[in-house]
């Protein structure tokens, strides 16, 4: 699975890589913690990789999610020629 640039998967990674938290972001996009928790994990098993280190009182980026994010943003705003 390649994500999209607005798919719902990699919207709901990029609001969990910055806060830390699925139940912020749950909140923040009106939608029930475990459908954020279900796109992750959609997108984690579409890249074959774990993206984020769970700990009880939230999430952190692994070092291969920080490599991936910061492509993806590469890629969204780096002027095509």
């Amino acid at each position: 699975m390649t994500p999209t640039l607005l798919s719902i998967a990699m919207r709901h990674f990029l609001e969990v890589a910055r806060s830390g938290s699925v139940n912020q972001v749950a909140a923040r996009l009106f939608v029930a913690p475990s459908a954020v928790s279900r796109q992750i994990a959609k997108l984690e098993d579409g890249l074959g990789t774990s993206l984020f280190e769970r700990h009880p009182r939230g999430m952190t980026l692994t070092s291969r999610a920080c490599s991936c994010r910061r492509t993806y943003a590469t890629r969204c705003w780096t002027p095509s020629s």
